[in-house]
């Protein structure tokens, strides 16, 4: 192995973090004017450990690609910081604190640079990054094709010559590349054969206890985060509504929208028929929020006074969650598969 540098790998803190969009008007003439602002995060909080997996679960434009985009600094937060150890990171970073978190994302084929080898890609960011001297820079090369266990001759190979697993592959080692302390996958399966998926996630499980990574992992595929994640955040129109240990999360989910996620997940035991997740309806805007808890117009368990204020995260017996009239029974088994 090449002498790439160690370094000390410290815990992630997101304090309140809150990412807002100003809408403005369509059509013609083109003007700037203000319709409304969309909340698309909203004081979002929590922590994560040296190495370990996280999983962030919810429906599509609940806000999680917007939290790990302000977390890996690629989105301007409105409010709230984001810090690793003691350092608090802005969201226009230096060289030195951006390749501190490194993002993976859903579709290789468009974040990779069509034009540029693989050789190209990842030789510019070690000498962007000084990771290793440049008389190293082939041997850590191989190393780095070693490691998301692809052959060396993938090096000088463009992108449209790999297929949709090899191209996931090079992008997880672009994103090792600089030795980050944090990786981000954003749906990074999502676009990936079953079969490679399964591949894929076995090669993270190997990264994250090789390396100590800490890992946020973005899916709507519970069964991949209970395999790669120590803990799950759901997330319903910006807000975390319950975060815990995995197994507890999604074994005695406390918050009905957790429910709903669970029973929605598909079973080859049974046969389920349309709206049986008991999760009707649609979400509501996120320009126009209803008042008190923003899940109460879909919620099963909703009273009145869930319309006074909003839910914050309280621990039960359990795992934190963020609701007034939280359930206390176990999901069958039959959910669970």
């Amino acid at each position: 192995m090449t002498a790439a540098p160690s370094r000390a790998i410290e815990a992630l803190t997101v304090d309140g973090l809150s990412v807002s969009f100003t809408v403005a008007a369509a059509g013609w003439p083109r003007r700037k004017r203000q319709v409304g602002t969309l909340a698309a995060v909203s004081d979002v909080s929590f922590t994560l450990a040296p190495g370990e997996g996280l999983g962030v679960v919810g429906e599509s434009g609940c806000g999680k690609s917007t939290l790990a985009r302000a977390i890996a600094g690629l989105a301007q937060p409105t409010s709230g910081v984001v810090r690793l150890g003691n350092q608090t990171l802005s969201s226009r970073r230096s060289r030195s604190t951006s390749r501190r978190i490194q993002m993976v994302f859903q579709d290789p084929a468009s974040s990779l640079n069509p034009r540029m080898t693989v050789r190209s890609m990842l030789t510019e960011i070690l000498r962007v990054h000084e990771i290793v001297d440049r008389s190293q820079v082939g041997q850590r090369l191989e190393e780095l094709m070693r490691m998301v266990e692809l052959p060396p001759g993938v090096l000088d190979q463009r992108p449209r010559a790999l297929s949709g697993g090899q191209r996931q592959r090079v992008g997880i080692a672009r994103a090792l590349a600089p030795l980050p302390e944090l990786i981000i996958l954003d749906e990074a399966i999502a676009s990936l054969d079953v079969s490679v998926q399964a591949a894929v996630l076995q090669l993270l499980r190997t990264l994250q206890g090789e390396l100590g990574l800490a890992m946020i992992f973005i899916s709507h595929d519970l069964s991949a985060v209970r395999g790669l994640c120590a803990r799950v955040a759901v997330m319903y129109l910006g807000r975390i509504v319950e975060v815990g240990p995995v197994e507890e999360v999604l074994a005695r989910p406390a918050h009905p929208y957790t429910r709903a996620l669970i029973a929605a997940e598909p079973s080859l035991d049974e046969t389920r028929l349309p709206g049986a997740a008991g999760l009707a309806g649609e979400p509501p805007s996120a320009i126009n929020l209803p008042t008190g808890c923003a899940f109460r117009n879909r919620c099963p368990v909703a009273q009145d006074s869930c319309a006074d204020s909003v839910p914050t995260l309280n621990p039960d017996a359990h795992h934190d969650q963020a609701c007034f009239f939280p359930i206390d029974t176990v999901v069958p088994a039959a959910s669970q598969a």
